[in-house]
């Protein structure tokens, strides 16, 4: 049984966390979306829409190297986006010939939205936990963070692996 730090770690209770986490997220995202009347998008097209808003516009390699997804499927992405109106194609400023993908204003509200709600929605539940359970829950704060800074890791050791072997 692997040990870490002396607290003794199960398979089953790797598998109980990790399966929380998921869950976690999607309730959030679920209470989120129907609280704020937002549009249920694939998780790549989320993705995408984040990139895009948060960096104010980028080209398809851009988003294609962000996300870590091939040329075929970020066409795939940016056709739905533009179908949907989250984004416009603009010609670039620098190179007349590249295209820079622009969000509108309604992926904008659509991103602001999700992130400010996530914020009410978490808070909302908190305040519907005994006052022990979310002292508990925030007393672990500074762990998971440090968990999110080790996945972190564990993800740009593996991209740094498949760029070598690509290379």
């Amino acid at each position: 049984m692997p040990e870490t730090n002396g607290s003794p770690l199960t398979a089953d209770a790797e598998t109980e966390f990790a399966e929380l986490l998921r869950d976690l997220w999607r309730a959030v995202t679920r209470a989120v979306r129907s609280k704020e009347h937002l549009p249920t998008l694939p998780k790549n097209q989320a993705d995408a829409l984040r990139e895009i808003v948060t960096s104010d516009g980028m080209t398809p390699t851009q988003l294609s190297t962000a996300l870590g997804l091939s040329r075929p499927t970020i066409s795939e992405l940016v056709q739905k986006l533009e179908d949907d109106q989250f984004i416009v194609r603009r010609a670039s400023r620098i190179d007349r010939r590249s295209t820079v993908l622009m969000p509108t204003d309604r992926a904008r509200h659509v991103h602001l939205a999700f992130r400010t709600s996530r914020v009410t929605v978490v808070s909302e539940a908190m305040r519907g936990l005994s006052p022990r359970d979310s002292r508990r829950l925030l007393a672990n704060v500074p762990a998971l963070s440090q968990l999110l800074s080790e996945l972190e890791k564990i993800a740009d050791r593996a991209d740094m692996e498949a760029k070598r072997r690509m290379a």
